[in-house]
């Protein structure tokens, strides 16, 4: 097909043009009850093309992956080219002087049966039900499995392709207890399924609506905070764009004209990696076939880059970090992340929990429409827990946390060395603790 797209292209009066192509397997069973609820199992596939035709880039794209789509594609995106108006002109990228070598599928993966796997997330439902009497209900139950195949290949001598996948289960419990009701969920990710423990999810999900149970709120005032790590990356995710050239460029960030400014502690060193063993993405070429590399984007306190696709380096003068990406097939070029993460401290975990007076935030609310992404201010629910000297007071509620995110960097006084990703996104964080943030409550 590619070859016929190549032709088609030619005799249709492209000067280049390029196919990107994502070719994959999608499983999902939802269980309630014992039953399943919801079903999907599916092969996603579909492909863009673009093309220069007179000077201007045409785009077109197809669900259907088959010749007859060939000419009607081609057309579609000549036409397009034609009713676009003047602007920039866009190139195609001829390819980066190597490419990262990346785990690709794991061949286990696939050898999970669809009736093993709905099996599987029933018997996290069993267990979570069976664990205390408290817990009345499994809410959600779910169970995912992803394959993923990439292909960018143009007429500049571009050809690449990368392979994924990775299998995604968890389960929310609810647990009542007088008039105390609470949830709580618990996520397992893996890049197959060999790792995959019903009982230790299901005992993760109790636990942790166990310990809300009787929550009250606390008085107003100054608190040390210190966030669970998937929360605090929670948290960082919403000012992420404000690392992007593009968003710099376009004057809705705060960090413009600051690289090689201090913007946070020094204990503080945020990279954007390739891999990491701790996540579910892995990616050698960006969705403009820009090699993908290792960066550090914020360095012992001091920001050392923006992250760049190749319009947004071509404004700046310099190179692409390989951070162009596609949604899907049907979608622009943004820039988004590889594997963004706080790199964990040295002190553990429960040792920094020893010695804290203070509140431990392990939920927030309202992210989008209680953070102003451009000037770094928040004021968010939270939900978490009272400590003093390390020990638990008693589990808190209906409260709210604000301040300001820039602030908070540089107010920083503490990072963990428990480095979490969350199993769906490509963004990692241990617990952080800082000071100069309210707390609101009674």
């Amino acid at each position: 097909m590619k070859k016929e797209i190549y032709e088609e292209a030619a005799s249709q009066g492209f000067s280049d043009w390029e196919i990107y192509s994502v070719n994959g397997s999608s499983f999902e069973a939802q269980i309630l009850k014992g039953q399943v609820r919801e079903y999907k199992n599916s092969a996603p596939s579909g492909l863009s093309f673009r093309g220069t035709y007179n000077g201007k880039m045409g785009y077109a794209y197809t669900e259907k992956m088959e010749s007859d789509v060939v000419k009607p594609l081609v057309s579609m995106a000549k036409e397009n080219a034609i009713i676009k108006e003047e602007g920039e002109v866009e190139e195609l990228f001829k390819g980066s002087p190597s490419y990262p070598e990346i785990e690709g599928l794991r061949p286990a993966l696939g050898q999970v049966s669809a009736a093993q796997k709905i099996e599987m997330a029933k018997e996290m439902e069993r267990i979570a039900l069976s664990l205390d009497k408290r817990v009345v209900a499994a809410d959600y139950c779910i169970i995912r499995a992803g394959e993923n195949r990439v292909s960018i290949a143009n007429s500049a001598g571009l050809d690449l392709s990368d392979e994924s996948g990775n299998g995604v289960a968890g389960v929310v419990v609810r647990v009542v207890d007088g008039n105390s009701t609470k949830v709580g969920m618990e996520i397992w990710g893996g890049k197959d399924f060999s790792t995959f423990n019903a009982e230790a999810i299901a005992k993760e999900a109790v636990s942790e609506a166990i310990k809300k149970l009787g929550a009250t709120s606390i008085k107003s005032g100054d608190y040390k905070v210190m966030f669970k790590n998937e929360v605090f990356a929670n948290l960082f995710s919403v000012f992420l764009s404000n690392f992007f050239a593009e968003t710099v460029q376009k004057g809705f960030s705060l960090l413009k004209d600051k690289v090689g400014e201090q913007i946070a502690n020094p204990l503080l060193t945020v990279r954007d990696n390739i891999s990491h063993p701790l996540s579910l993405s892995a990616a050698s070429f960006d969705s403009e076939g820009v090699a993908v590399r290792d960066k550090v984007v914020i360095e012992n306190g001091v920001l050392k880059t923006y992250l760049y696709n190749l319009k947004a380096a071509k404004k700046d003068g310099t190179q692409s970090t390989g951070n162009g990406f596609k949604s899907s097939f049907k979608g622009d070029i943004r820039t988004n992340v590889n594997n963004f993460f706080i790199e964990a401290g040295k002190t553990p975990f429960e040792e920094m929990m020893k010695s804290f007076s203070g509140v431990l935030i392990t939920d927030l609310q309202g992210l989008h429409s209680g953070a102003n992404s451009i000037s770094g201010d928040f004021s968010l629910q939270a939900e978490g827990f009272l400590i003093e000297n390390g020990e638990v007071v008693k589990p808190v509620e209906q409260i709210t946390v604000a301040g300001n995110f820039y602030t908070f960097l540089k107010n920083i006084t503490q990072i963990a060395d428990n480095l979490h990703f969350y199993p769906f996104a490509q963004i990692g964080s241990p617990a952080v603790l800082a000071e100069g943030l309210k707390i609101a409550g009674e």
